[in-house]
């Protein structure tokens, strides 16, 4: 069984994947650190299989983002919100404080689904398959 060591006490040193990675935001370094780094969609990302949510966002726009020009501030990978098909980074060209409070509007943080309504979905995708048969 593969044991989780807590971030707090691996260093990025520790990697097996230190010698040859170059992904500019690691999650094995402070976060502090991490939160003045830019990400553009055409560097690497980390290869750890278990990695915090901002890299499997990482991981998800590079699917989805045609642009590899525009960059990502470690706050906007945090944002839990959807990922689409389109997905635009900000202009390094421009002001990155008007840019980054437009992100944020375009990108709300995803509403949680309580368990009233997974309640009434299920039941409705239920009836929908039964219909189908």
């Amino acid at each position: 069984m593969n044991k989780i060591i807590p971030q707090e006490k691996v260093k990025p040193e520790d990697c097996r994947h230190w010698d040859y990675c170059s992904a500019p935001i690691c999650p094995l370094e402070d976060k502090v650190k991490n939160l003045n780094y830019l990400w553009y969609p055409d560097e690497e990302i980390c290869r750890l299989a278990t990695v915090p949510t901002w890299v499997k966002t990482q991981r998800k726009i590079l699917k989805k983002h045609p642009d590899k020009d525009k960059y990502f501030t470690f706050k906007m990978l945090n944002r839990n919100c959807v990922i689409k098909k389109g997905i635009i980074g900000l202009d390094p060209d421009k002001e990155e404080a008007t840019q980054l409070k437009s992100w944020f509007k375009k990108h709300p943080i995803k509403r949680q689904i309580l368990e009233v309504e997974k309640e009434i979905l299920r039941k409705r995708l239920k009836k929908a398959s039964k219909a189908k048969k």
